[in-house]
């Protein structure tokens, strides 16, 4: 990466020639870097904790699809001959705790699940995006640093 001519112009024409100016600038792009860097850290364990919280997101998303799927399959196996012996209250309570709220319930708890993931997937893409806007920012500071040397101190 190259600086642009006119900020390779700023600091031949006001820069080099103003010492006090320089190190201003100086203190000032050093202090804007460890600010960013700063900034990158703090997003980089954000990223991480999302990363976590999304993988055990996605194992009870798993779970509740497995545990699901097997009641179903269950269900298609002992409907028919629960279904015949529901006089039997015992009977009765399974069939109805299968086939009733309990499988909604788990069906908008794997819902609500899928939406977190969601949105904590798009949270970490916008923080990625604005980490490397940042690290970014940080490598042109740098370079700018690096040009005051070699422009003012041939």
């Amino acid at each position: 990466m190259s600086l642009p001519s006119c900020a390779l112009t700023f600091i031949k024409n006001i820069l080099c020639g103003n010492s006090v100016l320089r190190s201003t600038f100086r203190t000032f792009l050093n202090s804007q870097i460890l600010l960013a860097e700063g900034e990158i850290a703090l997003i980089s364990s954000q990223i991480a904790r999302l990363d976590i919280l999304n993988i055990v997101t996605n194992l009870e998303i798993q779970t509740l699809k497995a545990v699901q799927n097997k009641i179903q399959s269950d269900l298609n196996v002992l409907g028919v001959p629960m279904a015949a012996n529901a006089s039997c209250p015992t009977i009765s309570v399974f069939l109805a705790q299968a086939q009733g709220g309990a499988a909604a319930k788990k069906l908008a708890a794997l819902q609500n699940l899928i939406y977190t993931l969601n949105r904590r997937q798009y949270v970490a893409n916008a923080l990625t995006a604005e980490q490397k806007q940042l690290q970014s920012y940080v490598a042109t500071a740098q370079e700018f640093l690096n040009n005051i040397d070699s422009v003012c101190n041939p």
